[in-house]
């Protein structure tokens, strides 16, 4: 008998472990260090000067349900939102393929799937200057 209930135990937390990712895992800052396409795709229209590196892109992800997204020197606020493994950002919807205390992984949700870049992000002590 104890080994029937330790066995479902175990079980039942291995389930619970690859269920849907959780709020609290996004928790924190993150930094975009690469954005691919399946059909390596380039922008059609680039703006600025394409020589200089790319801009820093930072997430900053809060308990409440808002953040800070950093874009160069711009930074602005919204709200973010988890159902399952789908992350509104504000009004951009992408799928939560990945995301450990290291790694965040997301893809863009869009009718033309061939289009659709996949985001990968890094956990990062930077600072957005939240308060």
């Amino acid at each position: 008998m104890n080994k029937l209930i330790i066995t479902a135990a175990l079980i039942f937390g291995l389930l619970a472990a690859c269920g849907p990712p959780k709020k609290t895992q996004l928790v924190g800052t993150w930094e975009k260090v690469d954005e691919v396409n399946e059909l390596e795709i380039e922008p059609l229209i680039e703006f600025g000067d394409t020589t200089s590196e790319p801009l820093e892109v930072l997430l900053l992800f809060r308990e409440d349900g808002t953040m800070k997204v950093k874009q160069g020197s711009q930074s602005t606020d919204v709200r973010y939102r988890l159902n399952d493994n789908e992350l509104t950002l504000g009004n951009r919807q992408y799928e939560l393929v990945k995301v450990d205390a290291d790694s965040l992984v997301l893809k863009d949700i869009t009718v033309l799937e061939a289009l659709a870049f996949t985001h990968i992000y890094v956990r990062t002590n930077k600072r957005i200057g939240d308060k």
